[in-house]
């Protein structure tokens, strides 16, 4: 076996960005920049688990490019580091510099831990921050106690739920937040519980994803515990395990499906809220019961234009004889009309 090779110095890398040949594109991609690698947490399903410490890059030289990048035409740069905001002085630096220094239009997103962000940063946030510069991605997973155990997954949700609240009520930031399907010992009805438990919080998106058994990782080493098949390539997706079922997977990609398209767009804001709020008794039914149906109707293999969302919405709800179809249509006209371009 090959000794371990010295990590690099990330203070002495050359900056990734100064090619000429990527200027002309620079405002039509998203542009993914590090400030750090590593991450001090251990979660089993994730690779930087496997990486000990947190290193960071020269700051001084992170802040030339991303004038080099603004100054170039960038309008959307994507922090990837595992954990912006695990040195609070270090973010509160960053964040000061990027209100300081932003470019009209330019949007920074970041992974944030949540419950240990501290009220006076979000309170510094919400009172400088120019609405829309920051978007911040914040991976929930699941909110089973048992279930974070097992992955080593530490998360205060009193503490994230007080972050989450606060940095909406702020009305300065869009959030992101992350779940996982599959996790060990989180069975469908557990699952349902931790899907209501997050959008509860109304973030702007909820992105529903599903467990990803990566080499190297923790979970996978200890996949044969838990009972999992899952893909032999990658992505190495998890297809069942012991507690969940391939076909309690697949009921929870439909939800996935129809979440995408009526929450996390935007399409209908208001005619989802009252829907999930008085006619299903939790907005997971509503998301899986409709997503059975759109599947059962093949809609999942055609495309769709705006039109269709609604009209389809409408059919789903006209025939499980919803009884407030004259509230819901008037709620429908309105979000029509509200979402179409000037």
């Amino acid at each position: 076996m090959n000794p371990q090779s010295n990590k690099l110095d990330l203070r002495e890398l050359p900056s990734p960005f100064r090619f000429k040949e990527d200027l002309p594109h620079l405002s039509k991609r998203v542009i993914y920049i590090e400030t750090s690698r590593g991450c001090p947490f251990r979660c089993q399903f994730c690779l930087s688990s496997i990486e000990v410490g947190v290193r960071y890059f020269d700051r001084e030289k992170v802040k030339e490019d991303i004038r080099y990048l603004m100054e170039n035409g960038a309008k959307t740069i994507k922090f990837v580091d595992r954990t912006f905001n695990i040195s609070r002085s270090y973010a509160m630096e960053m964040f000061q510099f990027l209100i300081d220094e932003h470019k009209p239009g330019t949007v920074f997103q970041f992974e944030i831990t949540a419950d240990i962000m501290r009220p006076e940063v979000i309170q510094f946030l919400n009172d400088h921050a120019p609405n829309g510069l920051f978007r911040f991605e914040i991976g929930v997973q699941s909110t089973n106690d048992e279930t974070n155990d097992l992955v080593m997954r530490k998360q205060n949700w009193d503490k994230l739920t007080r972050t989450v609240t606060m940095v909406k009520q702020g009305k300065k930031i869009d959030q992101h937040l992350d779940l996982i399907a599959g996790l060990p010992e989180e069975d469908y009805n557990s699952f349902r519980k931790t899907f209501n438990d997050v959008f509860a919080l109304r973030p702007e998106e909820l992105q529903l994803g599903f467990l990803k058994l990566l080499r190297g990782t923790g979970l996978r080493v200890r996949s044969e515990d838990f009972g999992y098949v899952y893909m032999d390539h990658a992505p190495y997706e998890m297809l069942s395990n012991r507690v969940l079922s391939f076909s309690e997977v697949a009921r929870i990609k439909q939800v996935e499906d129809v979440l995408e398209k009526y929450w996390n767009d935007h399409r209908m804001d208001e005619t989802i809220e009252y829907i999930v709020t008085h006619e299903f008794n939790t907005p997971f039914d509503f998301f899986q019961e409709f997503g059975m149906y759109w599947e059962a109707a093949g809609w999942s293999r055609i495309g769709h234009q705006l039109e269709d969302l609604f009209i389809r919405l409408y059919e789903f709800l006209e025939t499980r004889n919803t009884g407030s179809l004259s509230i819901i249509k008037d709620l429908m006209t309105y979000d029509y009309f509200a979402n179409q371009k000037q």
